[in-house]
């Protein structure tokens, strides 16, 4: 295509057309000017209203509420590699952490201080692995954010929701999986009792 017009790289149909002339004379160019100069497109109308907001955005707050967290869930369902890598790592991690504190003794003062120090390690993990994770979308959406706020579209208020009340599901997703794996695993022997107290704080 950009050899037809003469910016192709050979330059060879440079001076057998001019395009924008042909365009200027030709019939959709005059159809184009005709549309343009109409009332209420590029010049003001009398019959047509002054267009005026009562408020900040022409949207209400329900409406941008919907638009923004669907957004950010189709986001997140179209997405699957996100998702699944934080489950495995939450498996991967978990599996590491109750190999190393397989079979522990906390009858001992050093074991129980271990265990502490393990639940204490595995939350930082977790919580640190589902921060790093999500620094790619967050950039990818960034432009569309920035965009947006500046024409005024949506209340940054929703933006937060959406990514608060998206990441809730997959936060409770990676923290059963490192439950019922390093549960078993560290030697936590009353593991109902345990799961449903320790998984929900996660």
């Amino acid at each position: 295509m950009l050899e037809c017009i003469g910016a192709g790289v050979n330059n060879s149909a440079a001076d057998e057309m001019d395009f924008v002339d042909y365009f200027n004379r030709s019939s959709y160019s005059e159809q184009l000017k005709a549309n343009m100069a109409k009332e209420g497109i590029t010049v003001p109308s009398p019959d047509l209203p002054e267009i005026l907001f009562d408020k900040k955005r022409a949207a209400n707050s329900a409406t941008q509420m919907k638009f923004v967290v669907t957004r950010f869930f189709q986001m997140y369902w179209r997405t699957p590699s996100y998702s699944l890598t934080r489950l495995i790592m939450s498996l991967f991690l978990a599996l590491i952490f109750g190999i190393v504190f397989i079979n522990p003794n906390y009858a001992s003062y050093a074991g129980l201080s271990s265990g502490v120090g393990m639940v204490f390690m595995a939350a930082l993990f977790l919580s640190m692995m589902a921060f790093n994770s999500v620094i790619p979308l967050t950039s990818s959406e960034r432009p569309s954010f920035y965009r947006e706020r500046a024409s005024q579209t949506y209340n940054a208020f929703w933006y937060w929701l959406g990514a608060t009340l998206v990441e809730i599901p997959w936060c409770f997703a990676s923290g059963l999986v490192f439950t019922i794996v390093l549960y078993p695993l560290a030697g936590f022997t009353e593991f109902m009792t345990a799961f449903s107290s320790g998984w929900p704080s996660r």
